[in-house]
């Protein structure tokens, strides 16, 4: 479990202890939650199979430009940056799914 969501759950039980529910918090206590979740939100992961990992491989080689790198993942710029971003920082899991050509 990431350190970031033990400390929200351990939070939420805490006012859960408090009040019975956090629906009773005051105004300071739930911008304090709010706070401890932001982390937790950003946990984001890409679903890739092997043909986009290897195209990304690629692109993070310099061998292909944005552009191209959002033209053979089939998606816009902007979408196939934050997938690549995602591989560089090891955020993706490698999954089964097949584009429709290799099927």
């Amino acid at each position: 479990m990431k350190d970031e969501f033990k400390l929200l759950i351990d939070y939420i039980h805490k006012i859960e202890d408090k009040y019975g529910t956090v629906t009773l918090m005051d105004k300071l206590e739930s911008s304090y939650m709010h706070k401890l979740s932001k982390p937790c939100y950003r946990n984001e992961y890409a679903n890739l199979n092997q043909y986009e990992v290897t195209v990304i491989k690629k692109y993070l080689s310099g061998e292909i430009i944005v552009r191209q790198l959002a033209y053979y993942l089939n998606t816009t710029d902007l979408k196939a940056l934050k997938m690549a971003t995602l591989y560089a920082k090891g955020r993706y899991e490698l999954t089964k799914h097949m584009n429709y050509w290799e099927r």
